[in-house]
């Protein structure tokens, strides 16, 4: 059974995670939304104004209410580079999907995978998920990259699954960590830290 939190703040040894807020509208709209190269393969369309960017912010304020609502700013040097959440949860099945996006500025940081390894430790350990799900485009091998550095493992290809911006479909890489998989590496990374 999930003990729900919502976004609680988090820290990481670079990072602050936190909830965010209508004054962050400025810098997302800078280093995020209005960057085309990060929203290249998200589902909406690079933001043109920052009326687009404060909606959505606003949204995204308003779903903290619920203790459901898990999305979080990435905090980097004082400044917002990205969000990172958990979404399409199963109460029932304890589970959940991961995702994430950074400006581009701030690609091959490890500024990702940083941010993820502490969700997906929140999850396991103070929500008590059993499984953890995350995919990508086939085409965007970063993201894959970010998540077998995470210890996720390659589920499976469903093809054609998402229809891109221009039209056209994309195959979906699927990825899955099990709790009892976080467990044992989460284990060996302590050990191997001790030597």
């Amino acid at each position: 059974m999930l003990i729900h939190k919502g976004a609680v703040p988090l820290k990481t040894k670079r990072l602050v995670l936190r909830q965010f807020t209508l004054h962050d509208k400025y810098t997302v709209y800078h280093n995020m939304t209005s960057d085309a190269h990060m929203t290249k393969y998200l589902s909406w369309d690079t933001h043109e104004s920052l009326d687009t960017t404060i909606e959505m912010l606003t949204r995204w304020i308003t779903g903290y209410e619920n203790p459901e609502f898990y999305r979080w700013a990435i905090e980097y040097e004082n400044e917002v580079v990205g969000s990172i959440h958990l979404l399409d949860i199963s109460n029932k099945s304890s589970r959940c999907d991961l995702g994430y996006y950074i400006g581009s500025k701030w690609w091959n940081m490890g500024i990702v995978t940083e941010a993820a390894d502490e969700v997906i430790r929140f999850a396991f350990e103070e929500l008590g998920m059993h499984k953890i799900v995350a995919w990508h485009h086939s085409d965007n091998a970063a993201s894959g990259h970010v998540m077998k550095k995470l210890g996720l493992i390659l589920e499976g290809t469903l093809r054609k699954d998402t229809r891109l911006k221009n039209g056209t479909y994309s195959d979906v890489k699927t990825y899955g960590l099990l709790l009892e998989d976080w467990n044992t590496e989460r284990s060996n990374r302590l050990y191997n830290d001790k030597l």
